[in-house]
């Protein structure tokens, strides 16, 4: 038993594959439940290590076996079903689009730029993006004031980062050696994360548009500047940022956006602070970022997968979750449960409410 609770990660990504595997949004969103336990269990036994004490390592493991039944033996039901055949018929969409290459644009030069200014200038192409498609739409224009206000913040801090290091210094390879002292960390990570949230379109923060479209953006912020060079002043707004984001990721899963999930867990992850979660949070980020746009028409002619294989993106959020509450939990154990029993609970009032049909997975 021992030994194969050593391999606790394995058994968690075999469980995910799983659950991909399972035809049904209604049997996935009960197994995703049952996922969410095994989660906490190999996180927390991955955050533990061997330092962890008989008691929470067994608590690991009873999280783990419970997660892992539910999982199978929804699966078992569920396969043992005949699968629908026709999907539930959905709003027609309307012609094919594409995501607007100015967006494009700034975020693939925030997430290259060498020089702060440089990725300011990414961010202003981001929120002129996110102006024109509310500009296109005269109901929703009203809403431009919260990433308006975003940008605005987030402009700032660049603005007193420059100042700070001076314009020859603002080469973002060598911001973790910048002069920052403990209080003007505690302000740059204010207005950078404050900002980072209002422009990230995560609940109550949530309109379409721009909906979930600079979330990216937001990540890249977080990512790029908050994490290396402000690890004093991020650690000490974690708490605040951690609450928020728990409140964000209530309203998401109770109100069904699994795709403004994946971006708060993103985030959450990367509030956490650890590196070694950067990357799998940065994943959630970018799944959820994708998600919405492929729901709303803007990734071109894709098909949608065949009933049977319905779930199989879930395998991307499922794998990169394990490393972000593996880091969420050696930042801030509480909240970072809280939000995955969030998650938990809303999937089992999903599943129970839910008819058995075939829809796309957790979007």
């Amino acid at each position: 038993m021992d030994a194969l609770f050593e391999g606790s990660g394995w058994l968690y990504r075999g469980l995910a594959l799983l659950l991909a595997l399972i035809p049904g949004s209604r049997d996935r969103a009960l197994a995703g439940s049952g996922l969410g336990l095994a989660l906490l269990g190999a996180a927390g036994d991955r955050a533990g290590g061997h330092a962890a004490g008989t008691t929470f390592t067994t608590i690991n493991e009873a999280l783990v076996l419970l997660g892992g039944a539910v999982v199978f033996l929804t699966a078992v039901l569920g396969l043992r079903r005949r699968a629908p055949r026709r999907a539930e018929p959905e709003r027609p969409l309307s012609a094919p689009r594409y995501p607007d290459p100015v967006l494009l644009s700034g975020l693939a030069l925030a997430a290259a730029a060498p020089h702060l200014l440089l990725l300011e200038l990414g961010m202003v192409l981001g929120l002129m993006s996110a102006v024109r498609a509310a500009l296109r739409q005269d109901d929703h224009r009203w809403w431009l004031s919260v990433p308006l206000l975003g940008g605005a913040l987030a402009g700032i801090g660049l603005v007193l980062m420059v100042t700070i290091v001076g314009p020859e210094g603002g080469s973002i390879a060598g911001l973790p050696e910048g002069p920052f002292s403990p209080p003007a960390e505690r302000l740059l990570v204010m207005l950078l994360g404050a900002g980072s949230l209002l422009l990230a379109g995560i609940p109550p923060f949530s309109r379409k548009p721009p909906g979930l479209s600079l979330a990216p953006l937001a990540a890249i912020l977080m990512a790029r500047l908050v994490m290396p060079a402000l690890p004093g002043g991020l650690l000490e707004w974690q708490p605040l940022a951690m609450l928020l984001l728990l409140l964000s990721g209530a309203l998401a899963a109770f109100g069904g956006r699994w795709a403004a999930f994946a971006v708060v867990a993103g985030l959450a992850g990367l509030w956490s602070g650890e590196a070694s979660a950067a990357f799998a949070a940065l994943v959630l980020v970018l799944f959820g970022w994708l998600t919405e746009q492929a729901a709303s028409g803007r990734l071109g002619p894709v098909r949608r997968l065949p009933a049977r294989w319905a779930g199989l993106p879930l395998v991307i959020p499922a794998l990169a979750a394990l490393p972000v509450l593996a880091g969420g939990l050696r930042s801030q154990v509480v909240l970072s449960v809280a939000l995955v029993a969030t998650g938990v609970v809303a999937l089992v009032f999903r599943a129970a409410r839910e008819t058995d049909r075939v829809r796309a997975p957790l979007y």
